[in-house]
């Protein structure tokens, strides 16, 4: 075995990847206000991305799963609300400029139905499921080809 295995052997590299709750809130909490992943897991205190992303595959972390969802909710509104800051308070227009088209792109994929640009028209019935149009329109077309009441007198 070579002097590098052995030294991993012996000790640990890395950072811990075990999931504790308080570092998940506390990921979360960062995450909400606005900063990205990839910065929070530079942090040294923070596990590695690739450690994320196992805990939001793992069954057992299902908590923690729902709140990071809901902490990159709360983290599009935090981008959107920046942009208004950003242009307001922006001493070079040009980096002001490539902030807000970021933070607006990418609002724009995490909640295209509040942040998007395109709008679609979706017939939907009462409880939000596609319409079927089909016997509507065949019955359009019967009441169309029917003998009006005037014609048959």
């Amino acid at each position: 075995m070579g002097e590098i295995a052995k030294a991993v052997k012996a000790k640990k590299l890395g950072r811990p990847s075990s999931y504790t709750d308080e570092i998940g809130i506390e990921m979360c909490t960062l995450l909400s206000q606005g900063n990205s992943l990839v910065r929070i897991c530079k942090l040294p205190h923070m596990p590695e991305l690739s450690s994320v992303y196992r805990w939001l595959a793992a069954p057992e972390h299902e908590a923690f799963r729902q709140n990071y969802t809901r902490a990159r909710a709360e983290m599009t509104h935090t981008l959107s609300e920046q942009c208004i800051e950003i242009a307001d308070l922006a001493k070079d227009p040009v980096k002001a400029r490539l902030q807000v088209d970021a933070r607006k792109w990418f609002t724009s994929k995490m909640l295209p139905k509040v942040y998007g640009d395109a709008s679609q028209v979706r017939l939907a019935d009462a409880n939000g499921d596609k319409l079927d149009t089909a016997p509507l329109i065949s019955e359009l077309m019967a009441l169309m080809n029917a003998p009006s009441k005037t014609e048959g007198q």
